[in-house]
């Protein structure tokens, strides 16, 4: 999952970069889905793990839909 959010500084800006730049290596074209997620969605969603959910058993966090990285970019 990609987090992203105003101030990114980190890794997205890496990937952006190796990518325009040519240095990264496509494994399934650039239509490949990935999952995205906001960051403020991100938070909002623990809190609600956090305050919903039960001992031992897992949440999944995740966007309605997959966005591929030409679009997402």
């Amino acid at each position: 999952m990609i987090v992203w959010g105003r101030d990114n500084t980190t890794a997205l800006l890496v990937l952006n970069e190796a990518v325009r730049s040519e240095n990264f290596a496509w494994v399934a074209s650039r239509t490949y889905l990935t999952s995205t997620t906001h960051i403020a969605s991100l938070c909002a969603a623990v809190e609600l793990a956090l305050g919903r959910g039960r001992g031992g058993k897992v949440c999944s966090i995740s966007a309605k839909r997959g966005a591929n990285w030409v679009i997402f970019q």
